[in-house]
């Protein structure tokens, strides 16, 4: 989306089609698109050529997930890891990837890592870059507050190490949020 001119920037629609997208992921030079939603359960990949550009997308595949309920999607930055959400069971889930920022084949699961209790719902998830940090929006289930956690992995890029710190920060009194704040 261009928010100058309020123009969508890929203007076909994502097909096989995702009813429900819920997250993006834009490869740092452009080329790539990754999408997730909960219709699929599933991660889609595109290319766009010219890099940053619609006028000529294609989809190169699709990895299915096992689990259902799947929000947040995050890359480490040499593209051989992603993590996503389930939120369902509020989990943060870790993939490694056999071909760099190729998320259709050679796709491994390395597991999962609980998230806090005190969540009632999960919402999106980003890492810092140099891997230390792992940050979850989602909201409190004793308040509705609108809560970031930062947990300060144990093993950079491993959210299975488990964290050596965590940290929650209360935004405000909102009782849902959207998808996509992060």
């Amino acid at each position: 989306y261009n928010i100058n001119s309020r123009t969508a920037l890929i203007t076909n629609s994502v097909r096989p089609p995702e009813e429900t997208p819920n997250s993006i992921f834009v490869h740092p030079n452009g080329t790539k698109v990754y999408i997730t939603g909960d219709s699929r359960n599933g991660i889609l990949q595109y290319t766009l050529n010219p890099a940053w550009k619609d006028s000529s997308h294609s989809l190169d595949g699709e990895y299915t997930f096992t689990h259902t309920g799947c929000s947040g999607l995050w890359f480490k930055n040499d593209g051989t890891k992603f993590y996503t959400l389930d939120t369902s069971y509020k989990r943060v889930k870790q993939y490694s990837l056999s071909n760099p920022w190729n998320a259709v084949s050679g796709v491994t699961y390395d597991g999962e890592k609980n998230i806090s209790p005190t969540l009632t719902y999960v919402n999106q998830l980003s890492v810092s870059n140099d891997g230390q940090y792992l940050f979850i929006l989602g909201t409190r289930s004793s308040t509705g507050y609108v809560t970031l956690m930062r947990q300060k992995l144990a093993t950079a890029w491993n959210v299975l190490s488990g964290w050596s710190e965590y940290q929650e920060i209360a935004f405000s009194t909102m009782s849902t949020i959207t998808p996509g704040l992060m």
